[in-house]
């Protein structure tokens, strides 16, 4: 991090006395002096000793109870704040604030912010998980996503487009996903009417832009089948190809069409000839910087086979901006473990071990907006701070960590030979297990 000579000479927000221990797994180091927080960073200022500067995105978590303030750092250390006296709850509050700001911020690129502010009660769970959690929360409304933070400096973000229902019962709202999850949220006071009024409108608003962006894409196409694709289309969500065919054929053909001024067309023509044709997807969507990014065209094409003495177990994704033809790349993905892949004996096993992933995968590209480089930079790369940015959505997005996890490698394209004798060469080696 480097500070601005104008930033070393801003006064801090919040300027108090206390006691502090830095801890490691080498050291320890205790001491009295200053905290003073700021807008982009804080800094322990201690007596005769060094003092320690840190940022919002080094805290990868925050926890305080009994007066005792505790930040667990991205260099593995934990910071210890206590005896603040009566500033502990405006210490805790504006660290909290400030982290989350910064954090969200990184999370959606200043997308668009509708409200903030709303103070509620949460209840969350999950079929399958018996562990409920719940707490005090801030709501915050976007473009895209309804954010939570919590007391405890935890970001939960809803994309609207993955909200199957929304229930009004008793000053309360019961929120269902696509993904087997319920949040309600309670005890927003007067709140309560405005806040469910603007997230109807948020999640009508998605659906009507997509409707919009694919009737201003496929004009000739009537009203009712833009509304059903838009409804599969939303927020760029790679759809089935065959799904998109029984709404309309001409969708898909259209759809596919957009891969030639996308300059990935022969490549998906390759990848659809080798993968299972029933399970290729493919999405469309605009930037949410509009016209500056132009459209956004990928495809997802699974490989795999019940005859295992055929490479597969790959995902493979191609993603570009219409018109544009530079650092363009192919991106791999493994499907499954090793163990699980080869102990399929028939192939609806396969398929459906495909539907899961492609479903995993839609909502974790949503969820960081669709950005690659977070994919495939490594740890040592991420370290450096330029990629500070990343560092809490690598320790704290599951999304993120699952796309880290599955991703085997990139093929680069120079020429369409080169590309598919790189491609052919990785997934073989892959093939080995």
């Amino acid at each position: 991090m480097v500070l601005q000579k104008d930033t070393i000479k801003e006064s801090p927000i919040l300027d108090i006395t206390l006691e502090y221990s830095l801890e490691n797994y080498l050291e320890k180091i205790q001491g009295k002096g200053r905290c003073e927080i700021y807008k982009e960073y804080i800094q322990i200022i201690p007596e005769f000793e060094a003092p320690i500067l840190f940022t919002y995105r080094d805290i990868l978590s925050v926890n305080h109870k009994d007066y005792i303030i505790v930040l667990k750092l991205s260099s593995m250390e934990e910071l210890f704040l206590y005896k603040l006296g009566y500033h502990y709850e405006p210490c805790i509050n504006l660290i909290i604030k400030n982290r989350n700001e910064m954090l969200i911020k990184d999370m959606l690129f200043n997308e668009r912010l509708h409200r903030k502010g709303v103070k509620a009660e949460y209840r969350y769970s999950k079929s399958g998980k018996e562990k409920e959690k719940k707490g005090v929360c801030e709501l915050k409304f976007y473009e895209t996503a309804m954010i939570f933070t919590t007391d405890k400096g935890e970001i939960n973000r809803i994309s609207y487009c993955f909200i199957n229902s929304v229930r009004e019962d008793d000053y309360s709202l019961h929120i269902k996903t696509s993904f087997q999850e319920e949040y309600i949220f309670n005890k927003m006071g007067r709140e309560f009417n405005s806040v469910k009024k603007l997230l109807s409108d948020l999640i009508n608003q998605r659906s009507l832009d997509t409707q919009h962006y694919l009737k201003e894409k496929f004009p000739d196409l009537n009203s009712l089948i833009i509304r059903k694709a838009a409804n599969l289309l939303k927020d760029g969500l790679a759809v089935n190809i065959n799904d998109l065919a029984q709404i309309s054929p001409s969708l898909k053909f259209e759809l596919e069409n957009y891969l030639i001024p996308a300059n990935i067309k022969e490549e998906y023509d390759f990848l659809m000839n080798m993968s299972q044709k029933t399970k290729v997807c493919i999405g469309l969507k605009r930037s949410l910087l509009g016209e500056v990014s132009g459209d956004y065209i990928w495809f997802l094409t699974p490989i795999y086979h019940i005859n295992k003495s055929q490479p597969g177990n790959v995902v493979a994704m191609e993603a570009a901006n219409i018109g544009e033809t530079e650092g363009r790349a192919t991106y791999l993905f493994q499907m499954t473990s090793w163990e699980k892949y080869n102990s399929f004996h028939n192939i609806e096993e396969l398929h459906n071990t495909a539907d899961s992933f492609i479903e995993n995968f839609n909502k974790c590209m949503l969820t960081i907006n669709f950005r690659r480089e977070p994919i495939y930079l490594s740890e040592e790369i991420m370290a450096q701070p330029k990629y500070s940015k990343y560092r809490y959505a690598i320790e704290n997005l599951s999304e993120l960590q699952f796309l880290r996890q599955h991703f085997i490698g990139r093929v680069f394209h120079k020429s369409f030979e080169q590309w598919k004798e790189d491609f052919i060469k990785i997934i073989s080696k892959g093939f080995i297990g």
